[in-house]
């Protein structure tokens, strides 16, 4: 009878195989809610490295946006920017685009707060 016991053995370890699948596939899904219902959302990022292991997000939190610095194993909060601040970074890139120029350096020396 030692080979009706190997074969009881795999028939046991294929069914737990089975069923930890099924139970991955169909059962964790409804649990882990990766979108969220919304009211966090990455309107924009920016990798700063070739990486991409360091990066800037614009986080938008309900009514608040948030500009993130993120690092391995760091998350700074940089700024919090208003929806005024967000039209005017808006109409910089605009007016960049119409002439060729760069503004970046005005439009950090407007934002650059030394506190």
């Amino acid at each position: 009878m030692p080979g009706f016991e190997i074969v009881s053995v795999i028939f046991i370890l294929l069914l737990v195989c089975f069923s930890a699948y099924v139970f991955i596939r169909f059962g964790l899904r409804p649990m882990a809610r990766p979108g969220g219902d919304g009211r966090i959302k990455i309107r924009e990022k920016i990798p700063l490295d070739h990486r991409g292991s360091t990066m800037l997000l614009l986080v938008q939190a309900g009514e608040k946006l948030l500009l993130l610095g993120v690092s391995q194993g760091n998350v700074s909060l940089l700024k919090e920017i208003s929806e005024e601040e967000l039209a005017e970074i808006d109409n910089y890139y605009a007016a960049e685009t119409e002439e060729g120029g760069s503004q970046f350096s005005r439009l950090l020396k407007k934002f650059y707060d030394p506190k």
